[in-house]
């Protein structure tokens, strides 16, 4: 364990020393603005490390399929343009490290970091706590996160597409729609794994689209990108055909 820690240390001086214009979160006047950061009441600095932390806890992933428990150490910069550039991670388990720069990947800022009024780079170092989750799998963490919502292939009437229409197993004929817009739309390497899931509303609209890779973020991302922009025909329906809302889970392997 000292080894490792002092191999983050260097690591995080290296990081750290890229050049004079990169501040650290002490030095800058005000810290990047994260949406729930607007508030003159707020101290910047406190608001976005809460936030951060936050945003971590809220989207970090950790079933049994990621090897359970552990830390990880990341730094990054928020570049003066506002962007999350130079996520560097060490970890002891290549799917947690993966698991990290996916969820740091994700992180909005509005305004970056400022000092005397001017925008400037900030770098960023925290340790990430990977707790040991009761999920099997995947699948069990999103019907988790999924609360009280039924999915789609338990429904009366599934949610569909058009070319769904006139097929007697509709749900089979919409998981398969699924399947096929998201090989044909996402370019995904050979060997790549998606878990993929989103919630649909009374008007058929997706929400709270994700979808999670170990080991392809590009096409993960991809995925994300054309599920939020996809309309459905129709939502579900239940045995008296009012619409109701449902969510789907899908693993896809390339």
């Amino acid at each position: 364990m000292k080894s490792f820690l002092f191999s983050f240390l260097i690591f995080f001086i290296s990081f750290t020393s890229l050049g004079q214009e990169t501040f650290i979160i002490s030095a800058v006047d005000e810290a990047p603005f994260i949406k729930e950061c607007y508030d003159p009441n707020k101290d910047t600095k406190e608001c976005f490390n809460q936030n951060l932390s936050d945003h971590v806890k809220s989207n970090l992933v950790t079933p049994k399929t990621l090897k359970g428990e552990g830390k990880a150490y990341a730094t990054f910069q928020v570049s003066e343009k506002g962007k999350i550039e130079e996520i560097k991670v060490k970890a002891t388990d290549e799917d947690q490290k993966a698991e990290v720069i996916r969820v740091l990947s994700e992180i909005r800022i509005l305004e970056p970091a400022k000092v005397k009024g001017k925008a400037v780079a900030m770098s960023y170092a925290m340790p990430i706590i990977f707790k040991q989750e009761m999920f099997d799998s995947y699948a069990s963490y999103f019907e988790t996160r999924a609360k009280d919502l039924p999915h789609a292939r338990s429904t009366a009437f599934p949610p569909h597409v058009a070319a769904c229409a006139s097929k007697d197993d509709k749900f089979q004929c919409f998981s398969n729609s699924i399947e096929n817009m998201i090989r044909e739309n996402v370019a995904a390497k050979p060997g790549g794994v998606l878990n993929l899931s989103f919630e649909i509303d009374k008007e058929a609209k997706l929400q709270n689209v994700t979808v999670l890779s170990h080991n392809d973020q590009n096409a993960s991302k991809q995925a994300k990108s054309f599920l939020e922009q996809l309309s459905l025909k129709g939502p579900a329906r239940n045995e008296q055909k009012q619409p109701v809302k449902s969510y789907y889970y899908e693993r896809l392997v390339f």
